[in-house]
């Protein structure tokens, strides 16, 4: 559960008692029937969202807390501080529920929904002087490049931190090469390989956890072009046979 997520506060100079908020998903369509539990150490009260996700509760001095559930949607938490007249509560708070993927894999977050990006499984070929590992197929996500894109990264498994940095999640931009006459290490030759492989350094993202089993990626500076998400260093590694082949991952889309 994520207690600092992500809201918005319209704060005012209105003494009023009551804190009026609203539910929505993260594209801004209201939520109704969401759970709404406002709790100190000592009481709690619970209210469900109207049609148009719309809440109330009386406000008091001292520390507000709320968690807002909704099924199919990952859990918020906020809290702030209201002391009378030292200072204001929100005029209004403008909570944003996260829907959770149906399953596992990586997001991007569109427009309006959720976009799955195609796994792929990256193959090693070579020979005994060079071996290129890559991917035959970018898949069918297109994205927009109007902002830095944001992705959903579900694991579909609860893990600590030192289990998440053990997955080795990376970003490259992606680089078409041909070759003829090589030969696929772990099968049967080839006259012809087409590969995506990894180019240049790792694209740079900040990692955020909603849920224990749910990251969201943001990336930062990407260019047009083809990018993959791998695991296990399965794009970039110098021997890809050490990898098991249930793990090897990428997640490729493109940017235009």
């Amino acid at each position: 559960m994520n207690f600092f997520g992500l809201f918005i506060f319209s704060l005012g100079c209105s003494s009023s008692s009551i804190i009026e908020g609203t539910v929505t998903d993260i594209w801004g369509n209201p939520l109704a029937n969401a759970s709404v539990t406002k709790y100190s150490s000592v009481f709690s009260s619970e209210k469900t969202t109207d049609e148009d996700g719309s809440f109330q509760f009386l406000s008091y001095n001292g520390e507000h807390n709320f968690t807002v559930s909704l099924d199919g949607h990952i859990t918020e938490g906020i809290s702030f501080d209201y002391q009378g007249e030292k200072n204001t509560p929100p005029d209004h708070l403008q909570i944003e529920l996260y829907p959770m993927p149906s399953e596992r894999g990586i997001f991007a977050i569109g427009s309006e929904s959720y976009i799955q990006l195609d796994m792929q499984t990256p193959k090693a070929v070579g020979t005994h002087l060079e071996e290129i590992q890559g991917i035959k197929s970018i898949g069918n996500v297109k994205l927009h490049l109007h902002e830095d894109p944001a992705f959903i990264f579900y694991i579909g498994e609860e893990l600590e931190w030192e289990d998440i940095k053990q997955i080795k999640l990376k970003l490259h931009k992606l680089k078409f090469v041909e070759k003829k006459g090589y030969t696929v290490l772990e099968g049967n030759s080839e006259d012809e390989i087409l590969l995506y492989t990894a180019s240049g350094t790792r694209q740079n993202f900040q990692f955020e956890q909603l849920d224990d089993e749910v990251y969201k990626i943001t990336t930062k500076g990407l260019d047009k072009g083809k990018y993959a998400f791998h695991i296990y260093d399965s794009m970039i590694t110098e021997d890809l046979q050490k990898i098991p082949k249930d793990v090897r991952r990428a997640y490729p889309f493109r940017l235009r």
